[in-house]
């Protein structure tokens, strides 16, 4: 949204009358509605739509992009109408149907996948949700829900659900990855060609035909799936981090840009410093806000198969 929203009485009263018609619409009570604003003030609607004991999903939009509708003319009834149309879409049978059988861990099971999360941004992440940390990075287990015109709708787990299913975290996160392998498949990206060529999918290189070069320049590859949303969990995917390692005969760095990529480098071609200095300039400049991972750099040990998170090498870029 372009355009900085005055919170006037105007803007109050559209919210109550807005939340009024949507609870009538939908038989959600107002009870269920909550307003929270972003790191940017920007004020966000949420609705809860399910709720089964141990967790909840969660419908959100931007409460000022609706006001920015109304100021240009749109009915504050057809507004609640058309998210009301939404939300039931969203709330199907196979929502329920997912949350329902979320108990029983064989049922779910080949419906939970990983996605990466900062877990320095919410520091209650590690306790209230199952996953797995590595330095800030908190690698989070989610069910998938539906998907629908290529929008996966999916939610975190909290962590109560592994005394339901009597597993421990490691376990289930090691099968979420391969899930999450299946779901979108790690490949290798070119930047020159991701711009020139719009059909281009990326390099497979996990086929142990694959023979073409990769690069050991400081130019790093780019890493992410073939969906390239909420990529860069592709290193961290089952045997991706060894082979790359092994094509490089290198070990590795990896410098996170966004969620949904990561640059790997072979760590004899780049000096760390200068590294985390392209790193932090790249996400300041060019990621979003939401969107941002890690402004550490990582090391995987070719020998061991361990990762790492590094210390800064210039703490002064912080201040």
């Amino acid at each position: 949204m372009t355009q900085k929203i005055e919170k006037d009485s105007n803007y109050q009263d559209f919210v109550r009358e807005f939340c009024s018609n949507l609870s009538e619409i939908t038989g959600i009570p107002e009870s269920s509605f909550y307003k929270k604003s972003s790191d940017g003030d920007e004020e966000h609607l949420y609705i809860n739509l399910v709720e089964n004991n141990d967790i909840k999903e969660v419908c959100g939009i931007s409460i000022e992009e609706l006001y920015t509708y109304y100021l240009e003319g749109k009915d504050i009834r057809q507004l609640a109408e058309d998210l009301a149309d939404v939300m039931q879409d969203r709330s199907s049978v196979k929502i329920r149907g997912v949350i329902g059988k979320m108990r029983n861990y064989n049922d779910v099971k080949e419906d939970l996948f990983v996605r990466l999360l900062n877990a320095d941004s919410d520091p209650g992440i590690p306790e209230k949700f199952i996953c797995r940390q590595v330095g800030d990075i908190a690698l989070t287990l989610y069910v998938r829900i539906d998907e629908k015109q290529g929008i996966l709708y999916s939610a975190r787990i909290p962590g109560e659900m592994l005394s339901i299913w009597n597993k421990n975290a490691d376990e289930v996160i090691d099968e979420a990855l391969v899930n999450t392998y299946f779901l979108s498949p790690p490949r290798i990206y070119s930047w020159e060609r991701m711009w020139r060529e719009h059909n281009y999918e990326g390099e497979n290189f996990m086929n142990i035909f694959w023979n073409r070069r990769i690069s050991r320049g400081p130019e790093g590859n780019c890493l992410s799936t073939v969906s390239k949303r909420n990529g860069a969990v592709a290193i961290f995917l089952p045997g991706v981090a060894r082979r790359i390692a092994s094509l490089m005969q290198d070990d590795l760095y990896l410098a996170f840009t966004s969620i949904h990529e990561v640059m790997v480098h072979a760590a004899s071609s780049v000096r760390l410093q200068d590294l985390e200095s392209v790193l932090i300039d790249t996400v300041t400049a060019a990621t979003e806000e939401d969107e941002q991972l890690s402004m550490h750099i990582f090391r995987y040990d070719r020998e061991t198969g361990a990762m790492e998170c590094l210390e800064s090498q210039n703490e002064e870029l912080y201040l």
